[in-house]
């Protein structure tokens, strides 16, 4: 572990760079600490393209981190965001220090088209017919564990009422796309994976069996927690980020 490293967080489909705040501030002390805005959230602007795939916000990702002169990071994608990281573990594997997948989730690209377009589909239908905000106070709390504090909550809810339509779309097109395992088969690096006891978008059992398609990869699973344990259980899961980034095991 080394003074001058960078971690480089990425949000989910329905959060943005905020959801990283208790990282920023507590281990920026051994760490240059990042967390972007996906395209389309937050600050950034949205890809060009009506249905990008993985390689789009690759692209977006190594191109940010040119322009901060970052040769290399640990990088850290949430939800969706993990189909982003391990694209760029793939094909830029030497843009990268180590690879964790917190609450991964898989895609569609593996599915049958029919499958992957009612996938698809359904989705899109949900966020357009309730828009952000209904989207947030209906399916955001949900998501979280059954005791989490009420702050927590709120803060969730806030930040995925803010999602605007045109970047969820997008990353939509992108998950519909994206086929988790097979990417992994071409990742040699040491690869974390997070999961939540009570994670009810990407179950404990998916978390532990995600492992085995990776050459090197260990898995670990916060109690209390729902599908956001950085917010949620943020003092644990950054024990463990701190942990795995030094190399060293529990």
């Amino acid at each position: 572990m080394g003074v001058g490293e960078t971690i480089f967080f990425m949000h989910g489909i329905g959060g943005a760079s905020e959801n990283w705040s208790s990282q920023l501030y507590e281990l920026s002390n051994k760490y240059r600490v990042l967390a972007w805005d996906m395209p389309g959230y937050g600050g950034s602007t949205n890809l060009k393209e009506d249905k990008p795939d993985s390689a789009s916000y690759a692209e977006a990702v190594t191109n940010l981190l040119d322009y901060l002169s970052i040769e290399r990071c640990h990088m850290v994608g949430q939800s969706v965001a993990a189909l982003i990281a391990a694209r760029i573990a793939s094909d830029s594997p030497e843009r990268i220090l180590t690879l964790t997948l917190s609450h991964p989730l898989t895609g569609f690209g593996g599915l049958s088209a029919k499958d992957r377009e009612e996938q698809r589909t359904a989705r899109l239908d949900l966020f357009n017919s309730l828009g952000p905000t209904r989207f947030a106070y209906e399916k955001g709390s949900g998501i979280l564990a059954p005791n989490t504090k009420v702050e927590v909550r709120r803060k969730v809810v806030k930040t995925m009422a803010k999602v605007r339509s045109r970047g969820f779309s997008q990353a939509v097109e992108m998950m519909s796309q994206t086929d988790l395992l097979h990417l992994a088969s071409g990742i040699r690096k040491r690869v974390l994976i997070i999961g939540g006891e009570y994670d009810p978008v990407v179950s404990v059992k998916s978390c532990k069996l995600l492992t085995k398609h990776f050459g090197n990869c260990r898995v670990k699973i916060i109690f209390a927690a729902g599908h956001y344990s950085a917010i949620e259980k943020s003092d644990t899961v950054n024990g463990v980020f701190l942990n795995f980034f030094s190399g060293d095991e529990e």
